[in-house]
């Protein structure tokens, strides 16, 4: 059993990247990794929540959720900066708190951080903010109800709010079809490109004072996986201030802090390798 992608999930993914304004967003992963299968949750399809012995999980007892569209994967992170992790928790802190906003429907919950304080988890479907795990101080946690993983209605209700459209918009748009609704926030403009070749996962990154400094496109991976905030901009190349953020992002993942980039630092940022 292999847990997909729905195409709905991968629109969503891209919406978060392109066109919802955040300029720092990566996406983390949306299939399971060993932990997930072990523990269960969203990121799980429910084959796969089976086969793992956790087809009672809480991912799938909830009305909506309980052995819908069972092949596909119901969660993706997004890591962003600090600031982005701002907007995307107001945003969807805002209609959090509108029962009346049609595009809950769609939504399980979202982990998401308001700036200061713990990361939270605001839960659409019981109408309730919980607290997250600190990662989710770096990376958001988007969930959708099970039933509407195959709907496109639901990837646009999930990018609408995403991008910060009003409720009003929506439904003009989506609701009532009125012409010349407002759409969502247009793209931010498209950073420099940096250095080409080396793709993600290809090798180990470091960097040692007075030796060659990597550059790539492996790099600016890192660098926008990690945010502007702690890498700075994604210029594509392997400095002391990238050393620096590596060892903050392992340190966050209890992971040997030694600011290179290898097997084990890739793998946790959702990258397959061989290193």
């Amino acid at each position: 059993m292999t847990t997909l992608v729905s195409p709905v999930m991968r629109a969503i993914a891209d919406g978060y990247v392109k066109s919802c304004g955040y300029s720092s967003a990566v996406l983390s992963g949306i299939v399971p990794d060993s932990r997930h299968l072990s523990n269960g949750g969203y990121h799980c399809s429910v084959e796969d929540l089976r086969g793992h012995g956790n087809q009672n999980d809480y991912s799938n007892i909830r009305a909506d959720d309980r052995d819908f569209n069972p092949k596909y994967a119901a969660a993706l992170d997004v890591s962003m900066s600090k600031a982005d992790m701002i907007r995307h928790y107001k945003r969807f802190y805002a209609v959090f708190k509108d029962p009346a906003d049609p595009r809950r429907k769609y939504f399980n919950a979202t982990n998401t951080w308001p700036g200061t304080g713990d990361a939270v988890r605001l839960d659409f479907a019981a109408n309730k903010i919980g607290r997250a795990s600190d990662d989710h101080r770096w990376h958001t946690h988007d969930e959708l109800k099970r039933r509407y993983l195959l709907d496109p209605k639901a990837a646009r209700a999930k990018l609408s709010v995403a991008s910060g459209e009003t409720k009003a918009a929506w439904i003009a748009r989506e609701e009532t079809g009125k012409a010349g609704a407002s759409t969502a926030a247009a793209p931010p403009p498209a950073p420099a490109k940096p250095v080409p070749g080396h793709p993600a996962g290809s090798r180990v990154l470091s960097y040692t004072p007075g030796k060659a400094v990597l550059k790539g496109e492996d790099v600016a991976f890192v660098q926008r996986f990690i945010g502007a905030a702690h890498a700075g901009p994604a210029d594509g190349i392997a400095g002391a201030k990238f050393r620096a953020a590596v060892i903050w992002y392992q340190r966050m993942r209890g992971l040997k802090a030694d600011g290179a980039v290898g097997a084990l630092t890739w793998r946790a940022m959702g990258i397959k390798n061989s290193l």
